[in-house]
């Protein structure tokens, strides 16, 4: 019995890698659920997908371009007592704009093809993850 299952261990690897290769890949973190372990950890992550749908469905249904919400700090001084962690919250919040701001500024597509030596180790890289 316990050689049976030891034997189906490589049986299933093997299985997965093959599927792998011919399914559409999936680069997005949810391919991380087959290494969740146990009923508890498999629950954890059925839990967490559901969180990241309800957050992409919310991100979806605002057309791209519109404005953004701005935070109503008046609102949130009225609600938070601890005021060091308000202004804590402001800052990041304000470091964050400002570092997210910057990066949208940025030309990636010419840093890119202006980009001439590396692209080895990238390639290597992906031949390492297949």
């Amino acid at each position: 019995s316990s050689h049976l299952i030891s034997s189906l261990v490589p049986l299933a690897k093997m299985m997965r890698r093959g599927i792998r290769r011919v399914l559409p890949r999936r680069d997005r973190w949810h391919a991380l659920q087959e290494y969740a372990v146990g009923e508890a950890n498999t629950e954890e992550f059925r839990l967490l997908r559901a969180r990241d749908a309800a957050v992409s469905a919310v991100v979806a249904s605002h057309p791209a371009g519109s404005a953004s919400k701005t935070i109503d700090w008046a609102a949130w001084e009225s609600r938070i007592s601890n005021k060091e962690t308000l202004q804590c919250l402001k800052d990041f919040h304000a470091q964050q704009t400002a570092l997210l701001d910057a990066v949208l500024k940025e030309d990636h597509l010419g840093a890119v093809k202006e980009q001439k030596v590396g692209w080895e180790l990238f390639e290597e890289a992906k031949v390492s993850c297949d």
